[in-house]
Formats: structure tokens, C-alpha cells, sequence
């Protein structure tokens, strides 16, 4: 029997704020929706609180799987992307904790510079997924699976590619990649960004993929879909 996929609610400080004044929100209850909970360590500017946020957010969802994630500026995050020795830090005093995420997000495009990173989640039990954010096209296959055979020898458990889609039908080479990656990952994220690829989101795990990423309230990437809205067109 094909597992359910990970269906990947984003969390925020707003959304944080918006669970502990007004549990009964919409937002809130679709988050219950989602069996795995992305953290966005670099939305929250107060960096005191993040090794505390994966526990705040179990207490909301404790079965969910917590995935951390300190998103750098090239990848459309909060994040300088020059100083990694604060970023080794950041994360170890976020894996070091008793309640930490199962798994941790690293970009591609500095692989070579998360060493530490990927001994420090080894050491904590901790997975490593792998993600590439292309906001300009979506890349060629043979440039996929280049991608994907890096993160694979890298060690990392889990492999996500979110490209900009220009035009109906240009993700087309994602299902593809979905269907020859799908047994060399834990998990797979082979989705499309903007209006012309919101439905690859869906799309993606019909063709192998498991892993896909909701809104909780307010998007947090072009095209991104509510909770609701996925499951809504995932069973139809």
C-alpha cells in the first residue's frame, strides 16, 4: 500500500502568534491537516527563541514531523549567505536541544560548506534533506538528476527541487525526475513555483515525489497552496 506523502505546513511567527490567541482560526486547524510542520528558523528575527521553537510547536501537533529550516538569502530566505560559521552555530544549538526537528533542510548550492551540519545531524539522529530553489526556470532533466546524484552521494536522506514555471507545461521534466529518483530518497519534493506550476504541487506525487509544502495562512512562496486546497484536489 502507497504511504500517505508528507504534506508540509510552513510555520511563521505570525502563525505562532496566531495559535496561541485564536486556536480556532482557520489556519490553525489546517495545520492539524499537515503530518509534517516546516520550522522557518530565519522568519523569526529573534534568534533566542529558536532553539525552543521545535518544542512550542510539537506541543500544537505532536505527531507531526518537525523539519527545521534556516533558509539563506539565494534561496529566498532572511539569511546572509556568507557567514557559516554562525550558521553551524545557529544549528547546533537547535540540534543539541531534547525536542529538536527530525529533520534538517540545507541548501544545495553551499553543500560544500555543511560538513559540521551533516555530522552534528548524524550524531543527533537527525535527517538530511537537501532543497534547490531555481526562481528563474525550471532546469533541464540531465541537470536534475546531476543535482539529485550530488545530494544523494552527499548522504542526504531527502531531495527537493522548487523551480519557477513560466508557462503551462514546462515542469513536465519534474514528473520525470519524480519517476527515476523516487526509490533513491526517503523523501522527494519535485514541484513547480508561480501560477503555472501551482498544480505540480499536487500533480508531483502522482508521479513518485512524497514530499510537497502548504501554506498556513499567508503563502510564503509563489503559487503555494492551502492546506485544504491540496488534499481538497489530492482526492479528486
Amino acid at each position: 500500500m502507497k504511504s500517505a506523502p508528507n504534506i508540509a505546513g510552513v510555520i511563521t511567527p505570525e502563525l505562532l502568534d496566531l495559535l496561541s490567541s485564536s486556536p480556532q482560526a482557520l489556519a490553525c486547524t489546517e495545520l492539524l491537516l499537515c503530518n509534517t510542520l516546516e520550522i522557518r528558523y530565519d522568519l523569526f528575527a529573534d534568534k533566542a527563541s529558536w532553539p525552543l521553537l521545535a518544542a512550542r510547536v510539537l506541543k500544537y501537533h505532536p505527531k507531526a514531523v518537525i523539519v527545521g529550516t534556516i533558509r539563506l538569502a539565494r534561496d529566498g530566505g532572511k539569511v546572509s549567505n556568507a557567514d557559516f560559521a554562525q550558521r553551524f552555530a545557529d544549528w547546533e544549538s537547535i540540534c543539541t536541544q531534547a525536542i529538536h526537528p527530525h529533520w534538517i533542510d540545507l541548501e544545495q548550492f553551499h553543500l560544500k560548506d555543511f560538513s559540521r551540519e551533516f555530522a552534528l545531524a548524524q550524531k543527533q539522529g537527525i535527517r538530511m534533506l537537501v532543497s534547490q530553489h531555481n526562481f528563474q526556470h525550471v532546469p533541464s532533466l540531465k541537470y536534475l538528476r546531476a543535482q539529485a546524484a550530488q545530494a544523494r552521494a552527499a548522504g542526504a536522506h531527502g531531495f527537493k527541487i522548487a523551480a519557477m514555471s513560466k508557462k503551462a507545461g514546462d515542469a513536465s521534466r519534474l514528473y520525470t525526475l519524480a519517476r527515476k529518483e523516487r526509490f533513491h530518497f526517503e523523501w522527494l519534493a519535485t514541484f513547480a513555483m508561480g501560477a503555472t506550476g501551482q498544480t505540480t504541487r499536487v500533480r508531483s506525487l502522482h508521479y513518485g515525489a512524497n514530499l510537497t509544502y502548504v501554506a498556513l495562512g499567508k503563502a510564503v512562496a509563489p503559487g503555494q497552496l492551502t492546506a485544504i486546497e491540496l488534499l481538497s484536489k489530492l482526492l479528486h
